[in-house]
């Protein structure tokens, strides 16, 4: 679960005197420091990082048409000189198990250094979070950020107008199916667009505007309990911006400010917009719910203490009664929390794996809910940051999920076994897998039965598996679902 170096060549022996003395570095003023770069905008486009290049890997995805499927990832930038730390030179032959003194980009078919995994740090609740209440859920990893503004003309009562269209540096393809590359493999990835302006609007309020005015508009927040299988609704107040910051091959990505919370980063929110205005409605909820699942997994996949946590932001659908569809339909955005950072994706759809990310964590997680689901369900397309507490903070998943009697599925982008299995091509098991001692493929309790001897000599410590994980979400997508019936009976103007 920890960025492994790469084979670099034997440094040479220092030629220097031995009275020379090491060279330090001089100190960084503030104002030369990177600013952060957005991280979860479902698009996989970082905006370029002062300080040096992004290195473009071509991501190929099974079905483009997927907002948070993007076609291309970005590897880390690389450090600037002014941030560098003071040149150590280690020995030429260091001894077998000494760590690595910085971190290198992983190459192809690189061994990896299991001493490198870290314990894992504790995650106390701060003072300023209040104790959840008797009989609540604990949330394993709290969510505490800390980044600069990135809309500071969102803030509530500010005049400042908005900043004009931003460009888009690597625009992502358009929804067309990619060139296969033969029969049973991968898709050919599409060639890189030239920067462009991003200009979509989003949908206008009832005067016209675009822009949220400066004391916000009162929207419908529709958030999703997984423990109960229930939608629940609450009334806030928020700001959205007039021009994307980012945007997926169908969706475009607007900064939110939520003024019914305290200032402060708690605020910054990401809004997602179908740019397609006919794109149902439901299909907003459907990615919450899948959202929510994945982030079960990941409370469950932290229980087992691995080397290094995950967690996936909480993602929320809101109405906005003032807005106008050009096509009559709810207004509604996708929602989730703003975080900083370096966002690269792990995995697509279709068995990739990134080449220029060297991590064990993202696929050992994919493994586990594989296992704790049964074989029912398998969650791709990781992707997100690490935050500043060294946790994996992931977005946008996709789910395949097996056919099953009252099972939707998630959507075109589950393909069910097929997905499965590419997975399990391409996934060999790392460190991580074999730590948590999970179950190959074919060893799983679909093959042996949840309650059988077998089972339980294969993997005595693990948590038993559900089958039955997607029982609830089935029901809630179903015509006469809950999430329905609460759209039907929203009250206030639509168009």
């Amino acid at each position: 679960g920890v960025a492994t170096p790469a084979a670099m060549p034997p440094a040479s022996t220092p030629t220097t005197p031995a009275a020379a003395q090491p060279m330090t570095m001089p100190p960084v003023p503030a104002a030369q420091l990177p600013m952060p770069t957005p991280a979860n905008t479902g698009s996989g486009f970082p905006p370029p990082t002062p300080g040096g290049p992004m290195a473009m890997v071509p991501t190929p995805s099974r079905v483009p048409g997927r907002s948070s499927t993007p076609a291309f990832a970005f590897a880390i930038p690389q450090m600037p000189l002014a941030m560098a730390p003071p040149v150590v030179t280690p020995p030429a032959a260091p001894l077998p198990g000494m760590p690595v003194q910085f971190p290198r980009p992983l190459a192809a078919g690189a061994p990896v250094r299991t001493q490198l995994a870290a314990q894992p740090l504790p995650q106390p609740i701060p003072p300023s979070e209040p104790a959840p209440a008797s009989g609540s859920r604990v949330r394993c990893v709290p969510f505490n950020p800390r980044h600069m503004d990135p809309a500071p003309h969102l803030n509530e009562n500010c005049m400042e107008p908005p900043p004009g269209p931003r460009m888009n540096m690597a625009p992502p393809p358009d929804p067309s199916p990619p060139p296969m590359s033969g029969f049973g493999m991968a898709p050919v990835e599409p060639p890189p667009a030239p920067p462009r302006l991003m200009t979509f609007l989003p949908p206008p309020l009832s005067n016209g505007a675009y822009i949220s005015p400066p004391d916000g508009e009162m929207v419908t927040k529709h958030t999703f309990d997984f423990a109960s299988k229930t939608w629940m609704k609450t009334k806030i107040r928020v700001r959205i911006d007039q021009y994307p910051f980012q945007e997926g091959t169908l969706r475009s990505v607007f900064y939110m400010k939520d003024l019914s919370k305290p200032p402060g980063p708690q605020q910054d929110y990401v809004a997602k917009i179908s740019k397609d205005p006919r794109e149902p409605v439901e299909a907003y909820f459907f990615d919450v719910e899948m959202q929510a699942l994945a982030a079960y997994f990941a409370e469950e996949y932290n229980r087992l203490n691995p080397p290094k946590k995950v967690a996936y932001l909480e993602a929320a659908v809101i109405e906005c009664h003032q807005r106008v569809s050009p096509v009559g339909h709810k207004v509604v955005f996708a929602i989730e929390p703003y975080v900083a950072g370096c966002f690269i994706k792990y995995t697509n759809n279709f068995g990739w794996i990134n080449p220029c990310a060297g991590r064990h964590t993202p696929q050992a997680f994919s493994h586990f809910t594989y296992y704790l689901s049964q074989g029912t369900a398998l969650v791709v397309d990781v992707q997100g940051v690490t935050d500043d507490a060294n946790v994996d903070r992931y977005t946008d998943p996709q789910i395949h999920t097996m056919p099953q009697p009252n099972v939707v599925g998630f959507g075109k982008a589950d393909l069910h076994a097929e997905g499965i299995s590419k997975f399990f091509e391409t996934h060999v098991c790392n460190n991580v897998c074999e730590a948590m001692r999970l179950p190959p493929r074919f060893k799983t309790p679909l093959a042996y039965g949840i309650h059988s001897p077998a089972m339980c000599a294969v993997a005595p410590h693990l948590p038993m598996p559900n089958p039955n994980v997607l029982d609830g979400l089935s029901a809630s997508r179903n015509p006469c679902s809950n999430a329905q019936r609460m759209q039907r009976q929203c009250s206030g103007p639509t168009a």
